[in-house]
């Protein structure tokens, strides 16, 4: 069982678990850019879309399949958005991120990236190498999360 308990973190982000506290500060950045849900399956701008929202993220983290994730920037200790590790197969040693949202002030300031290499080092690399995996990392793909270690 993976531990939906667990802080995630690099130089930039704090990823930490998805909490009902967090649900007025959703809705105020939510609210901020409204086409950012024209692909999302929920406007969470709207409180009845952002509470269903909410109620599916921790089903489906009480079921095991999601860890929700608060993603917090650390230059200036604000919430910024979310992001997961969902559809979660423990026996299949398979999950994907996603469920990723930011608000227009975060974006395209690397904080996406590391929310994103922090999941990917924790949950992939080190739980896929104790298991025996045999991860290549593409030059690409080490380009882009160079930045990114500490």
């Amino acid at each position: 069982m993976l531990n939906h308990q667990i802080v995630l973190e690099t130089k930039l982000a704090t990823l930490r678990p998805l909490q009902e506290d967090d649900y007025n500060s959703f809705l105020s950045l939510a609210q901020q850019d409204e086409q950012m849900w024209e692909y999302f399956s929920l406007n969470l701008g709207i409180p009845d879309h952002l509470t269903r929202w909410f109620e599916t993220a921790f089903r489906e983290r009480d079921a095991g399949m999601r860890i929700p994730f608060t993603i917090i920037d650390k230059r200036n200790g604000e919430i910024a958005g979310s992001t997961s590790l969902g559809n979660i197969s423990l026996y299949d040693l398979r999950g994907e991120i996603g469920w990723s949202w930011l608000a227009p002030a975060f974006r395209s300031t690397g904080l996406n990236r590391h929310a994103k290499y922090s999941i990917m080092r924790e949950i992939f690399l080190k739980n896929m190498i104790s298991k025996g995996w045999n991860l290549k990392p593409t030059y690409s793909t080490s380009a882009h999360v160079a930045d990114c270690v500490e």
